[in-house]
């Protein structure tokens, strides 16, 4: 008794391969020069940033954006102690952070203990 080990077996795998590298190249062959490969995505530094920076057991909302700035809601735990808006001004971008390529302002709001604090504003 023999078995089938699917279409074409090792054959068709390096003929998909194939396919994907020459699909593959001819895209990167149509990439325009003058146009930027990786725009800049200002949530997705955003995400980045804080996601490096934050203490343990702290979380962030997605950042939102409206009237013109960033806004991020950081949860602070119940278990923490002190001014929760001096705490999140140390989680600013520093001032030559790729972020300031395309943010003129971000807001950082704590939210600890059940409510929101007041914000503070970062620029670079």
């Amino acid at each position: 008794m023999t078995t089938r080990r699917g279409r074409g077996g090792v054959s068709g795998a390096l003929a998909g391969i194939a396919c994907l590298l020459a699909v593959s190249g001819a895209a990167a062959q149509e990439v325009d020069a003058e146009i930027e490969p990786y725009p800049f995505d200002p949530r997705l530094e955003i995400r980045e940033h804080f996601r490096l920076r934050m203490p343990t057991y702290w979380w962030y909302n997605e950042p939102e954006f409206n009237a013109g700035v960033f806004t991020v809601v950081v949860h602070i735990p119940d278990m923490w102690r002190g001014n929760p808006t001096g705490a999140v001004m140390r989680l600013c971008p520093d001032h030559d952070h790729r972020i300031w390529r395309g943010v003129e302002r971000l807001m950082v709001m704590p939210f600890y203990r059940k409510r929101p604090w007041p914000a503070f504003e970062c620029r670079p």
